[in-house]
């Protein structure tokens, strides 16, 4: 009976060493693939990884171009596939007139040669004259536009960072409470509303009504605050609610 109850006690003993062993074994393992992993964070970067990315973005930046030659493809012939032309309007010009403009356009040239006249103007930025405004190119028109563009475009940005980060943290600080039920109200509100009701309701209340702001125009800095407003609501109420 002693000699039952040793073997027993020997083979728990055993069995419990055998388990250590295993826990030590896995706990090795586990050690070892951890400092493997930070030998391989704290290595040095070979020079084939700044190949590889450079190769990476010269291959987006040919797919980009790719894409953009075949949108420029699409609409140059789709424009030319639409019945009339630059000139068609109520007024009809006598044919006399009309040849002559669209010789002045080099709109009688083959389609293929129109095409090739087009990418090499684009190549070199130049978009051509405007058929609309008299004795102005497109390029004139941009850069006449874009400075405006710009200004407001920055400002509807600075104007959703500096209050969408704050509202989404606020909200975030104040769970459960009513700057946390504030904040989402907003953000529901600036992702519902389209920017051009939005845009609507701000003219009519503080250009028309009130008369604090300018309806239109571009005269003054007061002239930027109802436009940025409108285009800022969305990118707020989605930065918000990111934060």
């Amino acid at each position: 009976a002693n000699m039952e109850i040793i073997s027993s006690d020997a083979k728990e003993n055993a069995g419990i060493a055998g388990l250590c062993r295993g826990f030590l074994t896995i706990s090795d393992g586990k050690r070892s693939c951890l400092l493997d992993d930070a030998r391989k964070a704290t290595a040095p970067k070979k020079k084939g990884g700044d190949h590889s990315l450079l190769r990476d973005v010269l291959q987006r930046c040919a797919g980009s171009c790719l894409v953009l030659l075949a949108i420029v493809t699409f609409t140059f012939f789709l424009m030319h596939a639409i019945p009339g032309g630059p000139f068609t309007g109520e007024k009809n010009l006598p044919p006399v007139v009309l040849a002559h403009l669209e010789a002045h356009y080099h709109l009688q040239d083959p389609l293929w040669k129109q095409y090739v006249d087009y990418l090499l103007n684009l190549a070199q930025l130049d978009l051509g004259p405007s058929f609309k405004y008299e004795g102005r190119s497109v390029n004139q028109i941009i850069a006449e536009s874009f400075p405006v563009s710009l200004q407001l475009g920055a400002s509807a940005l600075v104007l959703a960072l500096g209050a969408g980060v704050p509202l989404g943290c606020l909200g975030a600080l104040r769970k459960n409470h009513w700057q946390d039920h504030g904040a989402m109200a907003v953000a529901i509100i600036g992702m519902s509303v389209p920017s051009f009701v939005l845009a609507t309701l701000l003219v009519q209340v503080f250009a028309v009504q009130l008369g604090w702001l300018p309806a239109a125009l571009w005269e003054s800095p007061a002239s930027l605050i109802l436009p940025a407003l409108s285009l800022a609501a969305y990118p707020l109420a989605f930065i918000a609610r990111l934060t």
